[in-house]
């Protein structure tokens, strides 16, 4: 069994300062700008991402050890049960192996003793019943024939003011338009239902990246895209910590009067990613939020690299990524020509 911990080299009980320390040791190490953009080290640094942001999330992490200890219980329970004999189910009661369920052959059981008391008594019941059914029946063939008697009675025909007699059948004809019931046409009209508007249409996340090549499983480069600006001392870190969706990232190089993007990144919700080896002068960042297709960059900033004696002073950026919704001033919304 394989953990998080393990992936990390450090211990079950290990304080959130210890894994940000291993985990900020194993990136140096294996971070694709330090190995020339392997693949190997892209796989490595997956896992690693993924450990670390597992470990760093307290209910990601108290799932992960929930699912250590029942992969432990069942590891035990499957030892201690090897070389276990399995038992001879007993007979369960009633059943044709079960001794209190047997009888002589032939044997029949006699009824209860007061069986025939409560046959003869549901056949007096059924006797009230139908002596009762008689009583009703007749009492609605008299109410039946009562009726028919004072409908002959009733005359079968009208007689109008002018001592004329109508047909039986006849009725006033009544209008039902709507002057004559006072209905106004207006709300006559207003009862045909109207059309709502119709939807509009929602960003739809893609399942690759722009360039055709699949999403990284974590915070990563996007494999088919470019490395400029390689070769320098100093390093950016993004955190996208106070963001619930991922972000598809470039960093822009400012310099020379030329604006292009020199790195390209999928930096998932909640978690960070340092781009190391970057060569001095002028940037922004520019990231479309994954969830709504809305594009915002950060303010220009500058990499430095100075020698100082006998060494060289460089820069050690971070920027935070704020997300991209209306009235939210942290985040400098642009379109999409610009990203």
């Amino acid at each position: 069994m394989h953990t998080h911990y393990d992936n990390l080299k450090i211990s079950r009980d290990a304080p959130p300062e210890v894994i940000r320390a291993a985990y900020k040791a194993l990136s140096q190490k294996h971070h694709p700008d330090r190995n020339h953009d392997s693949p190997e080290s892209h796989r490595v640094m997956t896992i690693i991402n993924t450990a670390y942001e597992v470990l760093m999330n307290p209910a990601k992490r108290a799932q992960h050890d929930a699912w250590i200890l029942s992969q432990e219980k069942a590891k035990a329970g499957a030892t201690a049960n090897a070389g276990q004999r399995a038992r001879p189910a007993s007979a369960a009661p009633g059943t044709s192996a079960d001794p209190a369920s047997r009888s002589g052959s032939g044997a029949r059981r006699a009824p209860p003793a007061d069986s025939r008391t409560s046959r003869k008594n549901a056949d007096s019941g059924s006797a009230v019943n139908l002596a009762g059914a008689s009583t009703a029946s007749k009492a609605l063939f008299v109410l039946v024939a009562a009726g028919a008697a004072i409908y002959l009675i009733i005359p079968t025909s009208h007689q109008l003011a002018d001592g004329s007699r109508q047909a039986e059948g006849w009725t006033p004809s009544v209008s039902t338009s709507a002057a004559m019931t006072g209905e106004p046409r207006a709300a006559a009209a207003a009862a045909t239902p109207t059309k709502s508007p119709a939807p509009q249409p929602q960003y739809v996340r893609k399942p690759t990246a722009p360039n055709g090549q699949d999403w990284p499983a974590w915070s990563s480069y996007i494999p088919g895209y470019p490395i400029r600006k390689t070769g320098g001392l100093s390093s950016l870190t993004v955190d996208n910590s106070r963001n619930s969706s991922d972000v598809f990232l470039k960093v822009f190089s400012l310099g020379g009067g030329d604006t292009i993007p020199v790195r390209f990144a999928l930096i998932k919700a909640g978690t960070s990613f340092e781009f190391f080896n970057i060569e001095h002068g002028s940037f922004d960042v520019r990231y479309m939020d994954l969830d709504t297709g809305k594009i915002a960059k950060s303010n220009r900033f500058e990499l430095e690299e100075i020698a100082e004696g006998n060494g060289t002073r460089y820069s050690r950026m971070s920027l935070t990524l704020y997300p991209v919704r209306n009235g939210n001033t942290q985040a400098q919304e642009i379109e999409e020509s610009e990203f």
